[in-house]
């Protein structure tokens, strides 16, 4: 803001006026004691003509009363004169000394400044960035009101002198205190990172304000900031002070989430809604507010919060869609029942079931058609319903039998004592197993035997048996050494079934496993000691060329699990 003086120019006028007054009244008081007076005092007025010699030969003034009234006047008038201008010429003298006039100030003629708490800046600094202000002396007009210790914005009159031009104008002072200490955002470019951010009140300083802020050093040359302390030298307008930074990690992490559709009971993890994540931090965690429920159909919103190494946690949502579950249950643990004659049974010993996502359900056993005091063989019925309605049934057979199924176990174990040794691998005793049926049963056909105890009692006790009955004892000394094993059979439809074993010792996958003898072919033995089912396509297709048996180790796929090839 700029303001051109004029009281000041008034005032000086006003005191000339008054020295004329002064002047004016002491010659009207000289006039008043007589032009002669003043003649004879100034000497300068007489004529000589007006004086006649005397007769000592001495000029002798002569006296008013001898000099003409018109010449009287006449030198009146003339006297009057010359005082008046004498008197005019000097008063304009004293005036024109004393004028000033007023400064011609052009707009932005004067810019504000910014200093820092308790430095103290010349009224000059005011001019300083102006051009046209060139020459011109500027001084505070009140300095006592400038306060240079008390941050903010001050206004202040300046005095502006430019030979005998004067004017005032107003600026503004911006004082700025230091910050000793401030704190900034991780990850904050340091380019970003302003010298003003270190003063308090910096957003004050306007446009156009004499202000020099630099940050000197202290801060990485580019980049973004990392958490951590910093000693930071900065200027304001030349002068310097220290501030300590601290950059610190204050914001959460950022999220984008994707929707997410999954069958009913399937497990979800927050990972398999997270699209991105970013934050400046080295780790961010990621955890459900609550447990998405996956065992009913419908559509739910998923809250994930999001925290990051220094606590900062954010929350995000997406949904999650779970469809509806054609899965039935599943009963585990069935097998076919070998009880000798008028022994209870235990149906439910063993036996399990679970819906399609591994939780438990209860079943029931139907064996209403199971008698225990008949010799023959019955089936059982097993059956679960899960929460939707779906159904699962299992039916095994049961067999009455004279033996006891107890007896040909410890006849059996007492087998595998004499061919295990508890340094074996399973494949190595599988190898013993097998090895011991072929060394110690023959075959025979059309042998009386109504399941797998009667079949292994008939191989222990008697030692000879048909195809059942080799797979029979394969099946009872492999189960009570603890190899994985299960029977497979010959494709329906063939004129003579064949049944022997799989097993999975040592977890190296199902492999065939047939301890039935059969016929060297071709003058040589057929190696069924853990073969492939590359292995069996093969023999399959030489015994049917030598022996003219069809389909020998042809089985339906469906039914077994994979098989090594």
């Amino acid at each position: 803001m700029v303001r051109f003086s004029s009281k000041r120019v008034r005032n000086r006028i006003s005191n000339k006026r008054m020295r004329m007054k002064k002047r004016r009244a002491k010659l009207k008081a000289l006039q008043a004691t007589g032009i002669e007076t003043s003649v004879e005092n100034k000497q300068i007025l007489t004529p000589e003509l007006h004086q006649k010699p005397s007769i000592t030969g001495v000029k002798q003034p002569i006296s008013d009363q001898s000099i003409p009234k018109t010449a009287r006047r006449k030198r009146s008038a003339y006297f009057i004169g010359f005082t008046a201008v004498m008197i005019i010429g000097f008063a304009a003298i004293m005036l024109f000394h004393n004028f000033s006039f007023a400064l011609d100030i052009p707009d932005g003629g004067v810019n504000g400044v910014a200093v820092l708490s308790g430095t103290i800046v010349a009224p000059a600094d005011f001019l300083s960035h102006i051009e046209e202000m060139e020459g011109v002396y500027a001084e505070f007009y009140a300095p006592d009101d400038v306060d240079f210790s008390v941050g903010g914005i001050q206004e202040v009159v300046l005095t502006l002198t430019n030979g005998r031009r004067v004017g005032e104008a107003i600026a503004h002072l911006y004082v700025l205190a230091p910050l000793f200490y401030i704190q900034i955002e991780a990850g904050t470019p340091v380019s970003d990172v302003s010298p003003l951010y270190f003063v308090s009140m910096a957003y004050i300083v306007s446009s156009g304000t004499a202000l020099d802020a630099i940050i000197h050093d202290g801060l990485p040359d580019s980049g973004a900031l990392e958490v951590g302390e910093y000693a930071v030298r900065v200027s304001i307008n030349g002068a310097f002070f220290y501030s300590q930074v601290t950059v610190a990690d204050t914001t959460p992490p950022t999220a984008t989430l994707v929707d997410v559709t999954i069958p009913m009971g399937q497990e979800v993890q927050p990972d398999d809604f997270i699209y991105s994540v970013f934050d400046v931090s080295p780790v961010v965690s990621a955890m459900f507010v609550n447990e998405p429920y996956v065992f009913t159909p419908y559509e739910q919103m998923v809250e994930i919060v999001f925290t990051d190494y220094f606590g900062n946690s954010a929350i995000y949502s997406a949904t999650l869609t779970v469809l509806p579950n054609r899965t039935p249950p599943r009963i585990l643990g069935t097998q076919d029942i070998n009880v000798q004659l008028g022994n209870p049974i235990i149906f439910r010993r063993g036996v399990s079931a679970e819906d399609a996502f591994g939780r438990p359900l209860n079943f029931s056993v139907d064996s209403s058609g199971v008698n225990i005091r008949e010799l023959g063989t019955y089936t059982a019925i097993y059956y679960a319903e899960d929460a939707w309605g779906l159904r699962a049934e299992v039916m095994v057979y049961v067999h009455v039998l004279e033996v006891d199924p107890d007896r040909v176990r410890e006849l059996a174990s007492a087998v595998l004592d004499t061919i295990l040794h508890e340094d074996m691998t399973q494949v190595e005793e599988a190898r013993a197993i097998f090895d011991w049926i072929a060394g110690n049963v023959a075959y025979a056909a059309d042998v009386s035997r109504s399941s797998v105890y009667e079949g292994a009692y008939q191989a222990i006790r008697n030692r000879r048996g048909d195809c059942f009955v080799f797979f029979s004892i394969s099946e009872v000394l492999l189960t009570l050494a603890g190899i994985p094993n299960m029977h497979i059979q010959r494709i329906e439809g063939t004129p003579n079934r064949h049944s022997w074993n799989l097993i999975n010792p040592d977890g190296l996958g199902w492999h065939h496993f047939d301890t039935t003898p059969l016929r060297p072919v071709y003058g040589q033995r057929l190696n069924r000691f853990m073969f492939t089912s590359t292995q069996a396509r093969h023999y399959t297709q030489i015994i049917r060329s030598y022996l003219g048996t069809f389909e020998y180790f042809t089985y339906d796929p469906i039914l077994y699990p994979e098989i090594v090839q």
